[in-house]
Order: structure tokens, then sequence, then C-alpha cells
């Protein structure tokens, strides 16, 4: 699958499990269902269409400047 789940595997998997347990079969993976605070990648889900689940639409661009400085960029 693209993009690769190894960018953003451990925020996807941390909010699918926390959901899992607080809502059971019942969890639908809408957003701000869970409250988490994403630590590699932004997560903003929309919804792909009435039949399928939900995509995370956000990018984060990372900027390794030549002073050693790291900057990020979400959208």
């Amino acid at each position: 699958a693209l993009p690769r789940f190894a960018i953003t595997g451990f925020d996807q998997g941390y909010y699918i499990l926390k959901g899992i347990s607080q809502y059971g079969r019942s969890f639908s993976g809408a957003p701000g269902l869970v409250g988490y605070k994403p630590i590699q990648t932004p997560l903003r889900f929309h919804r792909t269409n009435n039949m399928g689940g939900y995509q995370n639409d956000a990018h984060v661009i990372v900027n390794f400047g030549r002073d050693g400085k790291v900057q990020t960029v979400e959208f």
C-alpha cells in the first residue's frame, strides 16, 4: 500500500487500537473519537465514500537545514 505504513504506522496503529479498546466493535475510526495527539504524523481523516472507511490526508514536510536545524511543516 502507498504510502508505506512504516512512516505512519505507530500513530495509525495506536489510534485504531485505542479506539477498539474504548468502543469495541462499534468503533468507526471517525475523526475525534479517540482524542489522540499523534507523535509522528498528523491524523486528519476524511471519509472516502459511503461504502468505505476513512483516509488520512495530512502531510508533513521535514527540512534538514545545513545549519543542523530541523523544521517541519504540516498541511
